[in-house]
């Protein structure tokens, strides 16, 4: 793998570099404050969406350039990795930004609860995550067979995940504010994707490093978690937003969704002060077949997924299209 030349990248000093960062962190609890007290109260139209784009689309905005700048330093895995975080982020500015428009000049209530372009740009996002997660592996360098049974096993439990997060978690949650079939069906997305991901970075932490993780790396851990926390969590927001207003509830998940950005833009500051050369470190193949009994998990996790949907399907009779959708 080839290494960036840094004979030209100057360095920052260590006392530069860690000003750099206490100021970063200082503004975080200014951020989240303000935030918090904006959302409980009511501004004009324009107010409130310029507010929240400042306040929360600022930080994403920032992230992306950050990224961008980080991706343009590196080389190799560490680029794509940049890129595809900047890709993530800039698919979730493009939201904020299409909030903002919304209110300003469609109509100041605000979209409806699950509304385009909003769901397919989280759609462009989750994806670009995901390639974020692979990108810390070396599953494009996997034998093929390798590459089939892991796309194979992460396609089962996502599927088992799914079924359980509709019955337990998105139609108890969000079926009582009305919501629809189809509705349901595509809140019940946000939870899997989240686990999904969340489950990738335990790995990357857990098992797939072969060196010691540096603070932006750790960073970075934390920021998508936070991030995800908020994203697995996304029905409760549907349910909380059916009142039409800003509530507790709803400040919560986005101070969620805020505070991963954040601590990604620090990330980005660490790696841009990093007193070490641009080098993206050697990552392991993934190695998880020496579980004996992850062989046997995801068939087991099948088996107990179809009991659950053929209980739900059995108790879903005469309630419409569940039954079908169990079936």
């Amino acid at each position: 793998m080839s290494e960036v030349d840094t004979s030209a990248i100057k360095l920052p000093s260590r006392t530069h570099a860690l000003k750099v960062r206490l100021v970063g962190w200082g503004l975080l609890p200014l951020l989240l404050a303000a935030f918090w007290v904006s959302s409980g109260h009511a501004f004009t139209v324009a107010g409130d969406a310029l507010l929240g784009l400042f306040s929360y689309g600022g930080p994403v905005l920032v992230s992306v350039v950050l990224c961008i700048v980080c991706g343009r330093r590196s080389d190799g895995l560490e680029r794509r990795f940049w890129f595809l975080l900047a890709t993530a982020n800039a698919a979730l500015l493009i939201s904020e930004c299409a909030l903002a428009w919304w209110l300003l000049f469609i109509d100041p209530s605000g979209p409806t609860r699950i509304a385009f372009p909003f769901q397919p740009l989280h759609l462009v996002a989750a994806i670009a995550f995901l390639g974020v997660l692979s990108s810390m592996t070396q599953l494009a360098s996997a034998s093929p067979a390798a590459r089939i049974r892991y796309v194979t096993d992460a396609g089962v439990l996502a599927l088992v995940l799914y079924i359980i997060a509709i019955e337990f978690y998105a139609r108890p949650v969000m079926e009582p504010t009305a919501g629809a079939v189809w509705e349901i069906l595509v809140g019940a997305v946000y939870p899997v994707v989240a686990v999904l991901m969340l489950l990738g970075v335990v790995l990357n932490v857990s098992g797939l490093k072969v060196v010691k993780w540096r603070s932006w790396e750790k960073l970075i851990v934390i920021a998508m978690a936070v991030y995800l926390a908020g994203v697995g969590l996304w029905p409760s927001w549907y349910a909380s937003a059916a009142a039409g207003s800003r509530n507790e509830a709803r400040s919560v998940l986005d101070l969620l969704q805020l505070t991963g950005h954040y601590v990604l833009v620090m990330a980005t500051v660490y790696r841009l002060t990093e007193q070490a050369e641009w080098f993206p470190r050697p990552l392991p193949p993934i190695t998880l077949g020496r579980r004996r009994w992850l062989p046997l998990a995801f068939p087991l996790s099948a088996l107990a997924a179809t009991a659950v949907a053929a209980l739900a399907a059995y108790g879903s009779r005469g309630q419409g299209g569940w039954s079908v959708i169990y079936g």
